[in-house]
């Protein structure tokens, strides 16, 4: 794809070119108002831009909230400047003592990034209730303009079926992933839920455009609370839909404090329009989240097959038992071994109780040493799990530091488990800790994970205000990895929080692999992952396998429950507790799949693959027949697809038609359940397709093909 990005500053506004978007603002009313967006890579005549089409008052480009007042109007323009980097657009307020710095940056290949910097410039203490750093509306149907008039029923759709939104409607624990389009027909406010964290559903939303078939694409980078406002216009005479996304406080409590001459500057919200459909729009998100905003490589191998010690040795830990573990995954082609929750404090051994102190416990009276030569000497990597933004009961820091610790009205957050990134000494102690932890283990990978609930986060009075403090929280927080990463550049770092409470651009910016989901049970396991796999790139996301979920060994047989891992990064959480207890066809079955991850699959995941979801996401609990997804090299020299039976009211046949293939070339397909190899022409694979026998509720098959030498 090629690389186009320009900035067209002037003394009224900034015209921005991304690849093929184009998105023009200008001051009209005293407002920064949006005056289009296409996919189309043009330019409006100036004609069609008459400024009465924007004197609404809600027709801003971000929306502040200050001391009460909301500043819809009163802005007045300083200037615009670009550089090779950014455009920007400098504000200052007529009637309040704030300047906003309105700064995007263009990746080129159709995509946006805004920001704001928001600073007081007057002389007392001000307080941000609300910020929205991206608004707008979009597509403005006019269906009637004086000389030419159509109506929607033209186009195949209703009054009441132009607009739809995709977003993950569920936010609770085990529901992550539930994205699927909705009709839009009245007003929509949500948040992902006052948890204290971006939620387990994401704070991103697709809106589609039933008119044209145009899907805009909007991700808030942000770990804390958040809100959406999406609404819709439909009349005789025209349809807009407006949006909002932004920071959200709990009601009677501000956003953030502005001393004089302080500045804050906003979480990033990244934004697109496809014309091209849904398939596009998931390959352009992927192609975004590599590029953009994850880490440039993982320094230790991409997509190594993991194996953690939690299947058989939670709260049980031990030198031997964990040895034990270790040899078994060797066996089983594992590459590299995390010790999880439970290795630290002090007795009795309760992995959530005992954070905070981090220490091996007694239960290890040779501390981890032992463990580390001996994954070592299995030819595996070694790392560990640390939950480091909470405090257990029996920590000695819950007892020796109360002043590391979260309050809301003066009482604990999350039953004084949380301790408080908003206070720089907290984030000192925190940040030795995670060093020490490094260093003391020359740890190849670390892990964090996130399991209480901050809820509506902590908060404190000043100045006669009481400022939630889950913003500083996130803002220091992310500079905190941003130095770690800086300063440990060879190791891997993995997000976790309670499965995926924290999956926004954010948090991932800092790193390499994430777990999605807690839930391992199919088929809820499987929407889980095609939820999140319309959002991100498959293979930083994390699957699980294995005894810590006591129902996953009865919900499918070992292939299906392997295939379904082999789409993303493989987890195994108790494959056998010895290597005496696990059978040789179980041994067989694991390491075939394995071998195949390692010689074939992986290389196309690596690739930066092109995804193709053959089956829509419906949301996790929507009863959809079959799971299809298909990764294919750029070059369309290699592929893989998995498909999977959801219901057993489903039929046992399901016809594959590949996508990522070249129709005139030979390729070699390999079927693994039932070992089949042959060969087919791109043409037939793609225009015939394969048809595939699932005879069973939850069974699978994995196709891989190559061009034929």
């Amino acid at each position: 794809m090629s690389r186009f990005i320009s900035y067209a500053c002037s003394d009224t506004g900034v015209r921005y070119h991304s690849g093929m978007l184009a998105y023009d603002e200008k001051m009209a009313f005293g407002r920064l108002v949006p005056r289009y967006i296409n996919a189309c890579g043009q330019i409006l005549p100036e004609m069609h831009l008459s400024d009465a089409l924007f004197s609404a008052p809600d027709e801003n480009v971000f929306s502040l909230t200050v001391n009460g007042k909301r500043l819809d109007c009163g802005w007045e323009l300083l200037r615009t400047e670009k550089d090779a980097e950014k455009a920007y657009a400098y504000l200052r307020h007529t009637s309040e003592p704030i300047e906003v710095v309105v700064e995007t940056r263009a990746d080129g290949k159709n995509w946006l990034t805004r920001t704001l910097s928001i600073t007081n410039v007057g002389k007392a203490m001000i307080a941000i209730d609300e910020v929205q750093p991206l608004c707008g509306k979009l597509w403005r149907h006019r269906f009637a303009n004086g000389i030419l008039s159509y109506q929607p029923e033209e186009c195949g759709a209703t009054p009441d079926s132009i607009f739809e939104v995709g977003y993950a409607e569920q936010c609770k624990w085990g529901l992550e992933g539930d994205f699927a389009f909705r009709p839009l027909r009245e007003d929509l406010v949500y948040n992902g839920g006052f948890n204290g964290r971006s939620g387990w559903s994401r704070p991103a939303f697709v809106l589609k455009d039933n008119l044209n078939g145009q899907l805009f694409c909007c991700e808030f980078g942000y770990s804390g609370n958040w809100k959406m406002d999406l609404r819709p216009s439909v009349s005789e005479e025209n349809a807009v839909v407006s949006f909002a996304i932004g920071i959200a406080a709990p009601e009677g409590e501000c956003a953030r404090v502005l001393q004089p001459a302080e500045t804050v500057r906003t979480p990033a919200v990244h934004f697109t329009l496809c014309a091209e459909g849904s398939q596009a729009l998931t390959q352009s998100r992927h192609r975004f989240v590599r590029e953009e905003i994850l880490p440039k490589a993982d320094p230790i191998g991409a997509c190594l097959i993991e194996a953690n010690h939690r299947g058989y040795l939670c709260d049980r830990e031990n030198e031997d038992g964990i040895k034990q573990d270790m040899d078994v995954a060797a066996k089983a082609g594992v590459e590299l071994y995390v010790i999880d929750a439970g290795w630290y404090g002090k007795e009795p051994n309760v992995w959530f109780n005992n954070v905070g102190d981090w220490h091996a416990g007694s239960w290890l009276p040779n501390d981890l040493y032992p463990l580390i030569a001996h994954a070592k000497k299995l030819g595996m990597k070694f790392g560990l799990w640390m939950e480091i933004e909470a405090a257990g009961p029996n920590s000695d820091v819950r007892l020796n530091h109360p002043e590391y610790f979260l309050k809301r009205d003066g009482k604990p957050c999350a039953d004084g488990r949380a301790l408080d990134l908003s206070n720089p000494e907290t984030v000192q102690w925190v940040e030795t800790q995670i060093r020490d932890v490094i260093k003391r283990y020359r740890l190849d990978m670390f892990r964090i994970d996130h399991n209480h609930y901050l809820m509506e986060g902590g908060n404190r009075q000043i100045g006669g205000v009481t400022e939630n403090l889950t913003w500083r929280y996130y803002e220091n927080l992310y500079a905190m990895f941003e130095r770690l990463t800086r300063d440990f550049p060879r190791v891997s770092f993995q997000n976790c929080a309670a499965g995926g409470g924290r999956l926004d651009l954010g948090i991932l910016r800092y790193f390499h692999h994430t777990e999605i989901s807690d839930w391992a049970r199919p088929p809820r396991d499987l929407r889980i992952f095609n939820g999140m796999l319309s959002q991100l790139p498959p293979e930083i996301l994390l699957r699980i396998c294995g005894t810590e979920v006591c129902e996953h060994v009865q919900a499918s047989d070992m292939i299906s429950q392997l295939h379904s891992i082999m789409q993303g990064r493989m987890i195994f959480r108790g494959i056998a507790p010895s290597e005496a207890d696990i059978t040789p066809e179980l041994l067989q079955t694991i390491c075939v799949r394995t071998i195949l991850y390692r010689n074939y699959l992986r290389p196309i995941l690596i690739g930066n693959c092109v995804v193709y979801q053959h089956e829509q996401p419906e949301g996790v609990l929507a009863a959809t027949p079959f799971s299809a997804n298909e990764y294919a090299l750029p070059d369309k020299s290699k592929a893989f697809a998995v498909v999977y039976r959801l219901s057993a009211s489903a039929g046992s046949k399901y016809r594959l038609f590949f996508k990522g293939l070249c129709p005139d070339r030979q390729y070699r397909v390999l079927c693994d359940r039932s070992v089949e190899t042959f060969v087919m022409s791109g043409l037939e694979l793609m225009q015939n397709g394969l048809m595939l026998h699932l005879e069973n509720n939850l069974s699978s098959e994995l196709v891989y093909v190559e061009t034929a030498k």
